[in-house]
């Protein structure tokens, strides 16, 4: 699959300038354009190895999981979600992988716990989310990106400030990270 005009090929540099080029410059925006366009983003799973980029599009059972009444419920389901992200990611022996949904998101201090679920607090507001990983040189990447964005009543849609952060390794605690082996 090509995406954009990004065509995946280990770098010189181990892919580190490659994937981020390519979610940067690529992915990112085309994600953005799709929510805009058709007001919507389905839940997908993007691998990207040195044979191309591959699509896994989660739409059918993510809508089973959000309308679980029970939380734990919910838990339980997006844990299952998240082993059969692993078990893909597995089989398309990526080096590199991003989750694209939207989600609600609630902007507190990070020194504030956020509790309880967001769907239900007053102050959310939709964002798409991307959470990647991508290994290079040995060493594991791996990160976020929050676009909160605002729909008007005809709804056209105004992306927001993104929210990012990159760490080293996996992401300790994000069920939707720490796949690569």
């Amino acid at each position: 699959m090509k995406v954009g005009n990004y065509e995946p090929k280990v770098s010189p540099h181990g892919g580190y300038n490659n994937f981020i080029g390519f979610f940067n410059k690529e992915l990112k925006p085309f994600a953005m354009s799709v929510l805009k366009k058709d007001k919507g983003h389905i839940p997908i799973v993007l691998t990207v190895s040195n044979e191309g980029v591959n699509c896994m599009e989660m739409a059918d059972l993510l809508s089973e999981i959000d309308e679980m009444d029970n939380s734990d419920d919910r838990a339980r389901g997006k844990q299952l979600m998240a082993n059969l992200m692993k078990s893909y990611i597995d089989n398309e022996d990526a080096y590199a992988y991003v989750f694209i949904s939207e989600c609600w998101y609630a902007n507190t201090p990070k020194d504030e716990p956020l509790e309880g679920d967001v769907r239900s607090r007053s102050d959310k507001e939709e964002a798409l989310a991307f959470s990647w990983e991508y290994k290079s040189n040995g060493t594991k990447k791996t990160g976020s990106t929050i676009v909160p964005y605002y729909r008007h009543d005809d709804e056209s849609i105004i992306f927001m400030e993104e929210i990012s952060s990159v760490t080293n390794g996996s992401a300790a605690g994000g069920r939707f990270s720490g796949f690569l082996v």
